[in-house]
């Protein structure tokens, strides 16, 4: 569950939450989007603190994102069948593909939300 006071979560045969912490983790930050990742991992979106990925045991910041280095609040996130993701931030939309260099695909104004059609 993603909340202004970050991330929780619930374990299966547990009743409580539990806050995610820990070495990389965006403490204090707001969540605002989250997206399943392929790998089963769990991508998170923040407000002011850019992106990255929790594997269940730890958060791993896109650290050399624009996205980070711009603190921009993520407001929606994608990942394509070709395994790419797209983050949707105030101000711009970014592509990480799986394999290669990131690439900037526009900087129009606040992006609400990111769909892939049926070409990709």
């Amino acid at each position: 569950v993603g909340t202004e006071r970050g991330l929780f979560l619930r374990r299966a045969g547990q009743s409580a939450f539990v806050r995610v912490a820990g070495p990389g983790f965006l403490e204090g930050s707001t969540v605002r989007r989250l997206w399943p990742a392929s790998d089963g991992g769990l991508w998170v979106g923040t407000e002011r603190g850019g992106c990255g990925l929790w594997d269940g045991r730890t958060f791993t910041p896109l650290e050399h994102s624009v996205v980070n280095q711009r603190q921009s609040t993520v407001t929606s996130l994608h990942e394509s069948r070709q395994g790419a993701l797209v983050i949707g931030a105030r101000d711009l939309v970014v592509r990480l593909p799986a394999n290669g260099p990131e690439q900037v695909i526009s900087q129009v104004g606040e992006v609400q939300s990111v769909h892939e059609d049926a070409t990709g």
